[in-house]
């Protein structure tokens, strides 16, 4: 597989995504059709993709639930349940409502604005997922926990039990994220369209901005807001071409408050919102306050109005699609939310967590030096120089909501997104040395608020309009000029040809799509896609294989000559000391079952015959001993001396990296004392 995936196998791969995103597509066009007849365009599709998420995701968690996280179970699966959902359509009520005014038009300079703004951020994000293929993926948190989820699930089959992993604030993390991502790794058994997961998030949160907005004819101001999001240091520096879930959580977030604003609380739009938070709350912590405030307020509402099914319809959402991961704790660890002891009178849940993780909330107190070198440097990093503008206008958007008592579902939604700012500052990891990478935990409220800002300016003149989308664009620019202080530079140099191609070409398509589409039948769009997806898998071919070829080779790693190592080893047990990043060890096939050698205790005196006994009875076909530049080796208690691999003939030094070794165990050991 070094020199990438054979014909037949890319072929079968191309063609089980085809036909599974079809019958997909083909079952919730078909139930949405039917559910809700009267809608159409961007909604609609809003609603559909929302649909076929659920349905994707809920068969996963089953299917991997009993071990059958399988291609051949997985096909099977989404083929049945794309079939049922046409099938449904035929029996299920329709819930035609209301449609309220019609969508005004939206004007043609803000349309030019907010392409122009996407055309800019879609070359720098194609710039960063270039740099991927030319690399494999580099994120710490993407190959230190995202990334070995994702793989642990693919060769494992299963979702059970917790990942093996050093830091055990990670472990209980909800997965949605990885999960998707074991999708796409599982026709090819690797992880080829991997660092194209995130474009699709982006596309669904500029799908709901939009949404938003195009009642009011501010649809594209509405995605200029969230463009400015997307466009943001930290988000450029971390999910394009990456396994980060920031983008996820916040667009099924963004495409739950789309649907919720749509038909204020009409049942079948309500539940759809209902399992986009479910969906949301079950791929990262961040969205769990604004989601549980939207809870509350959505309950109150129903019941002010003596209304009980949106409700009852947002609740079961939200329950059935959001609690998988937490129900997993609650096995694993009693806790479904075992960072915090939680307890009501006699009931107490323990908490689990070893490690904390430091919070804002500790550190308010530390004076001025708290801010002057840890906040506003941390700021700058994460949203451009033009930081105190963009906070500026995301809290004018949130009051502004508050203020007009007209609108109780926008006064809603703004209240879950001071929600989840004050969740920010008591989250574990949003302080300390993590600030500046961790201000994305903001995303998800930066994003609602940037969107929700456009749908106030309907009643303004233009002359507000149009200083809006001049700000909004400049700070996109402004922004695109940004360093990156993460492992890929904000604009590659090597790749800035296909940043320059990715922008022309969105402006194009884009542009002949807003002039042709009245002129445009369904049957010419699917012709046209047909073509342009022929031509992707052709052309993909050759790149498949220089991508393969490539793939953790002079990657910029801290371990790189033991990943590149790890390349032409699979289907073996390896335990490593000394990283966390450990994905490139998994092999080009996603094939090698991982362990952190952090040991079952941190006692120092503790026996290593007895903390280390998998090993001795060779349970562990390789043993890696990391040995990073100063700063990034992860030291542990307690480790096996090295003595045991280097005086036993049942194991063999077979890779040696200044102070890096791998050993090759090939029965028991027999160390001195054991």
């Amino acid at each position: 597989m070094t020199n990438g995936l054979g014909a037949g196998r890319y072929v079968v791969g191309c063609v089980s995504l085809v036909v599974v995103a079809s019958v997909l597509a083909w079952g919730a066009w078909r139930l949405r059709g039917a559910l809700l007849p009267h809608w159409t365009g961007a909604r609609a599709r809003l609603a559909e993709v929302v649909i076929a998420l659920a349905v994707v995701i809920a068969l996963a968690q089953i299917l991997g639930t009993f071990g059958a996280f399988r291609p051949f179970f997985m096909l099977a699966a989404y083929l049945v349940g794309g079939l049922a959902m046409g099938l449904a359509a035929t029996r299920v009520p329709s819930f035609a409502t209301g449609d309220g005014d019609p969508p005004r038009r939206p004007r043609r300079e803000e349309v030019v604005a907010a392409l122009a703004a996407s055309a800019l951020v879609a070359a720098q994000w194609a710039t960063h997922i270039a740099f991927t293929y030319g690399r494999g993926m580099t994120h710490p948190d993407t190959v230190w926990y995202h990334a070995p989820y994702a793989a642990r699930f693919v060769e494992s089959g299963s979702l059970t039990g917790l990942p093996d992993r050093s830091d055990v604030l990670q472990s209980y993390y909800p997965l949605n994220s990885s999960l998707v991502h074991a999708l796409v790794e599982l026709p090819f058994r690797s992880d080829l369209l991997a660092p194209m997961v995130n474009v699709g998030w982006a596309a669904l949160a500029l799908l709901a901005a939009w949404c938003i907005g195009r009642r009011r004819g501010v649809g594209p101001l509405c995605v200029l807001g969230a463009v400015l999001v997307l466009g943001a240091p930290m988000i450029v520096g971390t999910q394009p071409g990456q396994a980060s879930n920031d983008v996820a959580c916040s667009a099924l977030l963004l495409a739950a408050v789309a649907l919720l604003l749509e038909e204020r609380l009409s049942p079948v739009p309500t539940a759809l919102a209902g399992i986009a938070a479910g969906l949301a709350i079950g791929t990262k912590l961040t969205v769990l306050a604004p989601v549980g405030v939207l809870t509350v307020g959505i309950i109150v509402l129903a019941v002010r109005g003596r209304r009980a099914l949106p409700a009852v319809v947002w609740s079961a959402g939200v329950v059935v699609f959001g609690s998988y991961w937490y129900i997993r704790n609650l096995v694993e660890a009693h806790n479904p939310l075992p960072w915090f002891k939680l307890g009501i009178g006699p009931l107490a849940l323990p908490r689990s967590v070893v490690d904390e993780g430091d919070t804002i909330a500790q550190h308010l107190g530390d004076g001025l030096s708290f801010w002057r070198f840890l906040v506003f440097p941390g700021l700058t990093q994460a949203l451009g120089r033009a930081w105190p503008l963009i906070l500026v206008i995301g809290l004018v958007s949130v009051i502004w909501a508050l203020a007009d008592r007209r609108e109780g579902l926008e006064r809603l939604v703004a209240l879950a997104v001071l929600a989840g700012v004050v969740a920010y500052v008591f989250t574990p990891e949003s302080a300390g040395l993590n600030f500046s990478f961790n201000v994305r935990y903001l995303t998800p409220a930066l994003l609602v608020s940037f969107v929700l800002l456009p749908r106030r300016l309907d009643r303004l003149s233009t002359v507000w309009r149009r200083v809006t989308w001049l700000v909004l664009l400049g700070l996109v620019a402004f922004d695109a000029t940004a360093r990156n202080v993460e492992r890929v530079p904000s604009w590659p140099e090597s790749e800035v040809l296909v940043g320059v191609l990715v922008g022309v070409g969105v402006l194009v398509v884009v542009g002949l799509l807003l002039w042709w589409r009245p002129h445009v039948g369904l049957p010419t769009v699917g012709v046209a896609l047909a073509v342009v997806l022929g031509l992707v898998v052709v052309v993909g071919y050759p790149l498949q294989r220089r991508y393969f070829e490539d793939r953790y080779v002079d990657a910029g790693l801290p371990g790189d000559a033991i990943d590149q190592y790890f390349r032409g080893i699979r289907d073996s047990d390896v335990i490593v000391f000394g990283t966390l990043e450990t994905y490139p060890m998994d092999g080009l096939d996603l094939s090698n079952r991982i362990t952190v050698g952090q040991g079952p205790t941190t006692n120092p005196n503790a026996d290593p015959c007895r903390q280390w006994s998998e090993i001795v009875a060779g349970k562990y076909r390789y043993v890696v001993f990391a040995m990073l530049p100063r700063g990034q080796s992860v030291l542990y208690p307690v480790t096996p001396p090295r003595e045991w691999f280097t005086a036993d003939s049942a194991s063999r030094q077979v890779f040696r990296d200044r102070g890096s070794a791998v050993y090759r165990i090939d029965g028991q050991l027999h160390p001195p004392g054991c």
